[in-house]
């Protein structure tokens, strides 16, 4: 990957902790999690479903549903604490500074509105430009993002698009008022590899274009090491390590980073292996054990794993992993 110029903080969490307050318990969601987005930055977060990938960018965005609720923590914007805004500065931060690509185009286009209304709505809210010149914007928005003949679209219904088609509509929403911060929640789910190439190529190249920084929201490796500069790897509501694209797939420290890169199908593979898996199943997140979330699916699993959280520990320069295995390593460098 190409050494590009990472820019000053732009989004900071200080132990966000977000739960779902159920009939039957307190769900944690997102047990105190920290990390530093910089700008012109992509960084990926990474972990299987229900590890709390999604729910931390709605509580970024402030769209966490009933019973949901930020539990404690702060999310800094240049200084500035999210969780500290009215509903007015909440509606500006929301589209104009920070936007978010959802994870199913098919249910987040309004199916009664045009595809042109839904583009000039969202520049209309949040700029004070005439309709002709929303208009022109949203057509111009069309183009950038691949879609041709883009005054046609504009007329057109989300059913009358493909997939992919509405994908990059919903891209264009996320970037029609030019925001720092782009969250993309795992935007190429639902479309065939194909279609995948070519849209995580889009969102590379406008980021590039417009030095936007992206939080990338994925289960998937490979588009990882595609388009990331940095990663934050989460497992039951935490973040288990953090370090570069080059620290997590070239010198891993986690075992569940670990077993998620060695689940994954290498090309340069010429022994015929079988993919190895990951024993066990994810966390009750209502019944969390006591010491470390993935100690019960651990092959290194200690006592010590049982009864006490790890602290998170620094491997090397901005490469910190969060397991008892590291402690006397980081002991003898430190001697």
């Amino acid at each position: 990957m190409e050494n590009k110029v990472i820019g000053k903080e732009i989004l900071k969490l200080e132990d966000l902790a977000i739960s779902f307050y159920t009939p039957v318990g307190e769900v944690k969601a997102v047990d105190g999690i920290s990390y530093t987005l910089h700008e012109n930055e992509i960084m990926g977060i990474v972990g299987e479903s229900g590890s709390g990938k999604s729910v931390e960018s709605y509580g970024i965005m402030g769209l966490l549903q009933s019973p949901g609720k930020v539990k404690s923590g702060k999310i800094m914007y240049k200084g500035q604490n999210v969780l500290d805004f009215d509903k007015k500065e909440m509606r500006n931060f929301r589209g104009a500074k920070c936007s978010m690509i959802f994870q199913n185009p098919m249910t987040c286009l309004n199916p009664v509105y045009t595809i042109g209304n839904q583009l000039m709505e969202a520049v209309l809210v949040h700029k004070k430009i005439s309709k002709e010149e929303a208009y022109k914007k949203a057509v111009k928005m069309l183009e950038l993002v691949g879609i041709a003949n883009p005054e046609r679209r504009m007329k057109q219904y989300p059913h009358e698009l493909s997939g992919g088609m509405r994908q990059r509509v919903m891209i264009g929403m996320g970037l029609i008022c030019e925001p720092d911060i782009l969250i993309a929640d795992e935007p190429t789910t639902a479309l065939d590899v194909t279609i995948q190439a070519q849209i995580l190529e889009l969102i590379k190249e406008i980021q590039e274009k417009n030095n936007m920084s992206v939080i990338f929201i994925t289960h998937n490796l490979a588009v990882v090491a595609q388009i990331c500069d940095s990663v934050s790897v989460m497992y039951a509501g935490k973040i288990v390590e953090q370090g570069s694209v080059d620290d997590i797939f070239y010198n891993p420290k986690h075992p569940y980073t670990k077993g998620l890169l060695k689940s994954m199908p290498r090309i340069d593979d010429n022994k015929g292996e079988k993919l190895e898996s990951i024993e066990g199943t994810p966390v009750d997140m209502l019944n969390p054990p006591s010491g470390c979330g993935f100690s019960t699916r651990c092959e290194h699993c200690m006592n010590i794993c049982l009864r006490k959280e790890p602290p998170m520990l620094e491997m090397g320069e901005g490469h910190r992993s969060k397991c008892f295995l590291h402690l006397k390593e980081v002991a003898n460098g430190r001697q």
